[in-house]
C-alpha cells in the first residue's frame, strides 16, 4: 500500500466511528467470504470486532491479495438504526472479512 493510500486509510478511519474496529473483525465463514477473483459491484457486509455494528458495501476489486470495499453505511446492530456520523469510504481489506449480503 503506498503512502497516500496509507494516509487515506487513516483519515477514513478516523472520520468513521467505530470503522477502525471492523478491521479487527474475525474473519466469516469460508463459504460466503470474498475471494480473489470474484467481480466487482457485489453487495458486500461484515461485522464489527465487537458485533455492535453491521458493515454494507460494494466490491471494488482486488489487488495484491486485498479487496478494495466501498464501505456505503453502517447500522447498528442492536435497533437496527444507521450509525450518526458514518460517511462512505473506501478501504482495502482481506477479503476473508467479507460476506456476501443482499
Amino acid at each position: 500500500m503506498d503512502g497516500l493510500r496509507r494516509i487515506s486509510l487513516l483519515l477514513c478511519l478516523s472520520l468513521a466511528p467505530g470503522l477502525s474496529t471492523a478491521q479487527n473483525a474475525p474473519p466469516a465463514t469460508a463459504a460466503q467470504t470474498l475471494k480473489p477473483g470474484d467481480a466487482p459491484g457485489q453487495s458486500v457486509c461484515r461485522d464489527s470486532a465487537d458485533a455492535a455494528l453491521r458493515y454494507h458495501g460494494r466490491l471494488l476489486g482486488f489487488e495484491r491479495g486485498k479487496a478494495q470495499i466501498q464501505i456505503g453505511s453502517a447500522i447498528r446492530k442492536n435497533d437496527g438504526q444507521p450509525l450518526a456520523g458514518f460517511h462512505s469510504t473506501a478501504v482495502w481489506d482481506e477479503p476473508g472479512n467479507w460476506t456476501y449480503c443482499e
